[in-house]
């Protein structure tokens, strides 16, 4: 019988790991074998992949075939299957020489792979940079810092005095038509050991930390009886679209009493817009189709009521009506007065968790209207203007009937919410006007009755 012949009745070798330990080999030298000197290895195809094995017969044959002795080689160290050799190493194999490069290869070759290394430490260090353009602000003690869009710090400024905080809510915008957005942010200043009580100051500062402006006012309200002075505490602040922005920024007095509006150009110079007796809360720019309107939202000291005013962009500055004669406007006051101001009614809330008075605590447009939100005894009520300034919705809102349901249990309302007289009683809403004063106006809480209805002067309600 032919030795060559494979014997195909010894069982078959199942995987590297029996192929190679028939041949006393590790698992990767013998699959180099196959590789580099054809060792016969079979696959089969599954479909999870392929089932290595090897046919004695064909190997023995496939060891016979060979000139030489079956080569020993280095095993792997790090094969964790690799056994000790003890075949003697195979002779060397003659290669042929490489060819010679010339030597200004080598170096234009050296230079260039430096100047790629020195390239990619460049740009490295050019990512690794944090970037200037700050997309939010962090205030930390004495310091606001700018911090960018992986929450690096880009840059920090130091304010001259301790600060409590800042507020209202930052705002990036473009304010001067640069096409650069700016950092508007309030700043409230507080009194400590030497330090003297200073007014909240608005600053204007660039995303790269820039400081363009700020306006912190030493404006003096003088009246018969009293001057009121710096510190005043900001309250609020808004834009006008377009442009260049015009800000409007709101102060009271840190005693209470008399509040103003500053209408600020983009480039940071100020201007006293308007004047109230009363803290002014809220701010909204409205566009209408009679022009632009600042609304002014706050309380009234001497009508105990809350306020709406609104003051169209082309009027002239202007001061809270008074109704009192004994009440004098201050020396610095406009002369004006606002084009409209409107009263809001006072809820039994307001009575008895023992609030001095309702107040316009936030303003915002929905849609082409205009809604006022108003604080009343914990709870809130709402009413809206049209475009033309008409009274055109009243009512307590879900948080008003929580607070009277709060206040119930307190003892101190004798009657539950679902009895309340408010939920069917016509409200009285005051409107003043350039042209004709005070006058009145009646509208049913809901819609019910629909828009607010004028009162003639001598109708009751």
């Amino acid at each position: 019988m032919d030795d060559d012949k494979p014997d195909r009745s010894d069982p078959p070798l199942n995987g590297w790991k029996e192929i190679a330990a028939y041949l006393g080999k590790s698992v990767r030298s013998v699959q180099r074998w196959e590789a580099s000197l054809g060792l016969p290895v079979h696959r089969i195809r599954t479909p999870d992949g392929h089932i290595v094995y090897g046919d004695r017969a064909e190997i023995d044959a496939w060891r016979r075939q060979l000139d030489a002795p079956p080569v020993p080689e280095p095993e792997d160290p790090l094969d964790p299957e690799s056994l000790p050799e003890t075949d003697p190493p195979p002779p060397p194999v003659p290669r042929p020489a490489p060819p010679r490069v010339p030597r200004a290869w080598l170096v234009g070759f050296a230079v260039a792979c430096l100047t790629l290394f020195l390239s990619g430490l460049a740009l490295g260090s050019w990512l690794a940079r944090p970037s200037p353009l700050a997309t939010d602000v962090v205030l930390t003690g004495r310091f606001l810092q700018g911090v960018n869009p992986v929450g690096a710090v880009a840059w920090s400024h130091e304010f001259d005095g301790d600060v409590s905080g800042v507020g209202p809510r930052p705002l990036l915008v473009d304010v001067d038509g640069d096409e650069q957005a700016e950092w508007l942010i309030g700043v409230h200043y507080q009194a400590r050991g030497s330090q003297a009580a200073t007014s909240d100051g608005l600053y204007c500062i660039t995303q790269d930390g820039r400081r363009k402006w700020v306006v912190r006012p030493d404006q003096n309200l003088t009246y018969p009886d009293r001057t009121m002075s710096a510190p005043w505490v900001m309250t609020n602040f808004t834009l006008s679209p377009g442009k260049p922005r015009t800000l409007w920024v709101s102060y009271a007095h840190h005693t209470g009493g008399s509040s103003f509006v500053l209408a600020v150009s983009s480039s940071g110079t100020p201007e006293l817009r308007y004047v109230q007796f009363g803290r002014i809360y809220a701010l909204e720019h409205w566009s209408t189709p009679s022009g632009g309107v600042l609304a002014v939202g706050g309380a009234s000291d001497e009508h105990k009521r809350a306020t709406l005013a609104l003051l169209p962009d082309t009027d002239p500055p202007s001061s809270y009506p008074i109704d009192d004669p004994r009440r004098a406007t201050c020396r610095e006051c406009p002369r004006h007065t606002p084009r409209r101001v409107f009263l809001f009614p006072e809820s039994e809330l307001t009575v008895a968790n023992h609030e001095l008075h309702p107040y316009v605590v936030n303003i915002t447009t929905v849609g082409p209207a205009l809604k006022a939100a108003i604080s009343q005894g914990g709870g809130r009520s709402q009413v809206f203007l049209s475009p033309d300034f008409t009274i055109n919705f009243f009512d307590f809102t879900q948080n008003y009937w929580g607070a009277h349901k709060s206040l119930e249990a307190k003892g101190r309302l004798d009657h539950p919410a679902e009895d309340c007289p408010d939920r069917r009683a016509t409200q009285l809403i005051r409107e003043w006007t350039a042209d004709e004063g005070w006058k009145r106006w009646a509208i049913t809480p809901g819609g019910k009755s629909g828009p607010a209805r004028l009162l003639a002067d001598d109708e009751g309600m």
